[in-house]
């Protein structure tokens, strides 16, 4: 019978693990806003979250998000699920589920500093992570208040030398975390004001990088170069 090699007996089709993940990510793509089906995938979620893949996780999370639709119950419990087997998570899948989170506005501090604990752990030193996962996460700690030093050293260590591939959005979001906690890290917030004065960015993000750099104390000339390159007045702080 259907499920049963998975502990599943009985289980609806719709409620196996990636059918969930693929009919919840279809039926975002296809704006699908039928509430009740999106209710219904919530509480399908919810009974087998303990054995949902990761990778599971973050697809449903995300097309939630994508669809504009609430999911309240399941967000709530992903960060218990989460915590209860770090180790079948990568660092850049709870970067994701930091992100979906934080879009359902259903981030909490707690689950952010132990995501920042975990993934600054001595058993996950070897693991490979993108940029992009740091950047998420110090959002997230901006997000829910958390100043957590360590995730701060190490995201910004691990970052560096990928400033040249960040978007202008990435930029503003790494500086004003750091500016948020008042972390000035000379090395990575010099090379983001001399990236974001060489290329072209939204005029949003080069003033959220040139208050945060301010706000830290960084470089005067550097900082009012990046206004006049920009072209605009900077602010008397």
């Amino acid at each position: 019978e259907s499920g049963q090699a998975d502990g599943g007996r009985g289980r609806h089709p719709d409620q196996q693990p990636h059918a969930l993940a693929v009919k919840a990510t279809e039926a975002a793509r296809s704006s699908g806003r039928d509430l009740k089906m999106w209710k219904r995938l919530s509480a399908a979620a919810v009974e087998v979250l303990p054995s949902l893949p990761a990778s599971d996780i973050v697809a449903i999370l995300e097309a939630f998000n994508n669809a504009g639709v609430p999911c309240a119950s399941l967000a709530e419990r992903i960060p218990e699920a989460v915590q209860s087997r770090w180790a079948q998570f990568s660092t850049m899948q709870l970067a994701a589920i930091c992100f979906g989170l934080q879009k359902a506005r259903k981030l909490e501090a707690s689950f952010v500093s132990a995501v920042a604990d975990e993934v600054c752990s001595d058993r996950r030193r070897k693991e490979e992570v993108p940029w992009q996962s740091w950047v998420l996460l110090l959002s997230a700690c901006e997000s829910a208040t958390v100043q957590h030093r360590k995730l701060f050293e190490v995201a910004c260590a691990l970052s560096y030398d990928s400033i040249p591939k960040m978007t202008g959005s990435d930029l503003a979001a790494v500086t004003s975390a750091l500016a948020a906690f008042g972390f000035k890290h000379d090395k990575v917030l010099n090379r983001i004001i001399n990236q974001m004065t060489a290329t072209s960015s939204d005029p949003r993000d080069v003033r959220v990088v040139y208050d945060s750099c301010t706000a830290l104390g960084m470089n005067h000339q550097a900082l009012e170069a990046l206004a006049e390159v920009r072209g605009f007045t900077s602010r008397n702080h």
